[in-house]
């Protein structure tokens, strides 16, 4: 098996592109979002972090099947 930097590329392209069209349609709702997580600790955004990670791999995974 060979790593596939082709690939790479496009998975953290479309990772940008899906932040971005997030950041565009709803730009005072992530100032807001932002300003609620600076405020929240850092074992809560850790957390968070960590589901994201976890449904991320998922995702993957399942993608991978």
């Amino acid at each position: 098996m060979h790593f596939d930097f082709s690939f790479l590329l496009c998975v953290v392209g479309m990772a940008c592109a899906l932040e971005g069209i997030v950041w565009a349609a709803f730009p005072e709702g992530m100032r807001r979002a932002m300003r609620e997580l600076v405020q929240q600790s850092d074992n809560t955004v850790r957390g968070f972090g960590l589901a994201a990670l976890a449904v991320g791999l998922l995702l993957t995974a399942l993608g991978r099947v």
